[in-house]
């Protein structure tokens, strides 16, 4: 049996691994101490003297006697030094059942300790005064103040909620980490790793919190611009492996002018001639055209055509920041739940699976995402047309999303909106496009559950995005890197102009072959510069370099003053 006194060094992480075994252990950097799983939660290795027991919550504001909801923990009072009472819900904010823990486990003259997670300043202890008190869903733990670092957290932070025992404090300590298949003759200050029973571990990440612009210690709105007060709150966050998300509704703000700025390490990479990352841009009166430009120095800078008011961010970009992420182990992928099929959501209001179409679905992603697919045609205006169950739900406030309407005849950018009880809808000025023949696409719709705070590295494929933006006129073309073997999504907005009223078409062309889906256009102006959208998907490109462009097709013209922007998102495959 191998013996390590005092050199073993565990996984040093700012919260808890997600789905744990036997014996697992890990260095919390929030609180600066030791834990390992002893198969139904996470103990803390402390002095000789005491057993500790430790969950994560999330803070509530509201005081008084009253519940708390799931996932909360709260005290009685607005300060920490007059509380009588910890209110605390059986559930986690991870969803873990806590009953055993709070009800058990937890004694008379049990020190108990609360530490927002992510800010160290902003902690109580206590001791528990007499029994906790079982309210069905949630406890009352009667306690006396033993000291604080003053300062409340704010409403829903995360926090750290231990039960150090009694008597913690009193010297000793781990002070040997012993691995092998036998049980090793020491004393309580050992830490055993069965490796008959423990099986290998995969390691995770822990995800970056949400940065709510405006907020305290983050990037403050700039030029006039707002949230818009009812709707999603303009935020951004940083995934393990390098991607920055933008999303929320501002108002307020000048066309071209800054909205805030992003820090250091949240940018997109520089590039030669140092052109911003663009994406589209969805506003309130649905003009095509608008677009979001992210500087490489963090400058966020919303752009439309006149008579715009709401803008709706919903973006993503690479900073190129990260060249490797940790993998060790590998977890299922969510399957395609299908609207319609036995067990899943049902069309509603009429809206319908377009006969012949990819069919309407949904799936999450390991790290919290949620993606939409598929073709439908239009029921009743501005009705439901089905809902996402629980855990697949943006977490705060409704989600718009741009994305293309065929009417029979033409191509349109349409408007989709997710609010927290999972209902999709399609605003009535979209939907009545698409009587007849036309259809609604749903693919590329792509959000953030915020539901997880760990990633577990090596769940998902390689990807890889890239954005690239030229001058015309059409046909021209750029070349594109693969890094490995991948499925291509190019998404391609172009301007051009046609000679005369009607409809016309552009392609996306890779390695000089033109690709199946055309981006049409019904020209009611003549040599009116439009933008026009498409996308498409180039199945299993091999390794290496390869031509993107764009070409026109009959009646349509192009020169220096029309531009063209891709994104490029890069799947890995075998």
């Amino acid at each position: 049996m191998p013996s390590f006194p005092g050199t073993l060094i565990p996984p040093q992480l700012a919260t808890a691994p997600s789905s744990p075994v036997v014996g697992q252990m890990y260095y919390d950097t929030a609180t600066n101490r030791l834990y390992w799983w002893d198969s139904t939660q996470w103990v803390p290795a402390m002095d000789a003297g005491g057993t500790a027991l430790t969950g994560e919550w999330t803070w509530t504001t509201s005081t008084g006697t009253g519940s708390v909801a799931p996932g909360q923990v709260g005290i009685d009072t607005a300060a920490w030094n007059t509380a009588t009472m910890i209110r605390v819900h059986k559930t986690t904010n991870l969803g873990t059942d806590a009953s055993n823990f709070l009800m058990t486990k937890m004694s008379v003259g049990d020190e108990l300790y609360i530490q927002q997670k992510d800010d160290s300043t902003r902690w109580a202890r206590y001791t528990v005064k007499t029994a906790p008190v079982d309210n069905t869903t949630w406890v009352s733990i009667p306690v006396t103040w033993v000291k604080d670092g003053t300062t409340l957290p704010a409403n829903n932070r995360p926090m750290l909620f231990s039960d150090l025992g009694s008597g913690g404090g009193g010297g000793g300590g781990v002070t040997e980490v012993v691995i092998g298949p036998s049980t090793p003759v020491r004393n309580q200050q050992t830490i055993w790793v069965d490796t008959d029973e423990a099986p290998a571990v995969g390691y995770s990440t822990a995800m970056d919190t949400l940065h709510l612009v405006g907020a305290a210690g983050e990037p403050a709105f700039q030029n006039s611009w707002a949230n818009t007060g009812s709707g999603d709150p303009l935020c951004f966050r940083k995934t393990p492996e390098g991607k920055v998300y933008i999303r929320g509704s501002i108002v307020g703000g000048a066309s071209a002018t800054t909205a805030f700025t992003l820090p250091v390490g949240y940018r997109p990479a520089s590039r030669a001639g140092n052109p911003p990352f663009l994406n589209p841009l969805l506003v309130t009166n649905g003009v095509a055209g608008g677009y979001l430009a992210v500087y490489s120095d963090g400058r966020v800078q919303p752009n439309w055509p006149a008579g715009a008011g709401t803008c709706y961010l919903d973006v993503e970009f690479d900073t190129e920041s990260v060249t490797s992420v940790a993998s060790s182990v590998a977890i299922p992928m969510d399957t395609w739940h299908l609207i319609g099929n036995p067990g899943e959501p049902t069309f509603q209001n009429s809206f319908a699976q377009r006969a012949g179409g990819d069919p309407v679905g949904f799936r999450k992603y390991p790290d919290g995402r949620v993606r939409l697919k598929g073709f439908m045609t239009a029921g009743t205006v501005g009705a439901t047309v089905f809902t996402l169950p629980a855990g697949y739900r943006p977490l705060v406030g409704s989600r718009r999303f741009p994305c293309i309407a065929y009417t029979g005849s033409a191509y349109a950018i349409a408007d989709a909106e997710i609010d927290t009880s999972g209902n999709l809808a399609i605003p009535g000025a979209y939907a009545s496009l698409t009587s007849g023949s036309g259809y609604i696409d749903l693919s590329g719709i792509e959000y953030d559950t915020e539901t997880v705070a760990n990633y577990v590295a090596g769940a998902l494929p390689g990807v890889y995005v890239q954005s690239y933006t030229i001058n015309g006129p059409w046909p021209k073309t750029v070349s594109v890197t693969l890094p490995f073997k991948a499925d291509v999504l190019i998404d391609q907005v172009a301007t051009a102009f046609a000679s005369a009223v009607g409809v016309t078409g552009q392609y996306t062309t890779w390695d000089g072959a033109n690709q199946a889906n055309v981006g049409g256009y019904f020209f009611n102006e003549a040599s009116s510069h439009k933008p026009i959208a498409t996308r498409n998907v180039v199945r299993g490109a091999a390794a290496g370099v390869h031509t993107l462009g764009v070409a026109n097709g009959s009646n349509l013209t192009s020169d220096a003053n029309d531009n063209c922007m891709w994104s490029v998102t890069m799947v890995q495959v075998n």
